[in-house]
């Protein structure tokens, strides 16, 4: 995680903070931004010198922190531009995923074993339903279960999301030779993700 991302998610606790009886304190901060002890106490004061927080001493240890009106405005600036960033990558990720669904419709095939997060997986679902594609989500990709196999023997593609080099290009199950393409080929590279595949097509 970035720095800036880092700064978000604190600042944002700390918004969604303002309206609660008792102020958290640095270490329950931590735990719902994920972030180590130290890094919200360096952040705390580093808000503090930008003048996005002030600090109240209530009793003991205690210290109630408080956005400022700079702080409020950060926060939403920082929310709008990470909104425009992730809206921007999910359009790109929409167009790529509806390309290649497409062009393996165009090209004869009947099934799509996605093995990948839940996040893209919809994406790929969409597409497939579109273009009448089979969509079967994998559970568990290895090894691949029989009767998916023999319920699905058409002309089949496995998208993966998991670690290139500790999987095989190709899977075999009961003598069917299944081709497997990388997520991150389609949603990430410039290259032409059919093409790759079509080198490797044995139907």
């Amino acid at each position: 995680m970035g720095t800036s991302d880092s700064e978000l998610k604190l600042l944002e606790s700390l918004y969604f903070s303002q309206n609660e009886a008792e102020s958290p304190t640095q270490r329950e901060f931590a735990v719902t931004t994920g972030l180590s002890l130290g890094m919200v106490n360096a952040m705390l004061a580093r808000f503090a010198e930008r003048g996005w927080i002030t600090l109240t001493q209530l009793s003991g240890r205690k210290i109630k922190y408080a956005l400022t009106p700079d702080g409020v405005n950060e926060v939403l600036r920082r929310s709008v531009r990470y909104l425009r960033t992730t809206v921007k990558s999910a359009m790109l990720y929409q167009k790529r995923v509806h390309d290649y669904v497409r062009a393996l419709a165009e090209k004869g095939y009947e099934n799509l074993f996605f093995d990948g997060p839940d996040e893209i997986g919809y994406l790929f679902k969409y597409e497939c339903e579109s273009f009448g594609i089979e969509f079967i989500e994998l559970e568990d990709e290895v090894p691949l279960p029989k009767d998916l196999i023999s319920r699905n023997r058409g002309k089949s593609v496995i998208v993966s999301g998991r670690d290139r080099e500790a999987s095989a290009a190709e899977v075999t199950v009961d003598e069917v030779e299944i081709e497997r393409v990388w997520l991150s080929d389609i949603l990430l590279s410039d290259v032409n993700v059919m093409e790759y595949t079509d080198g490797k097509d044995k139907n």
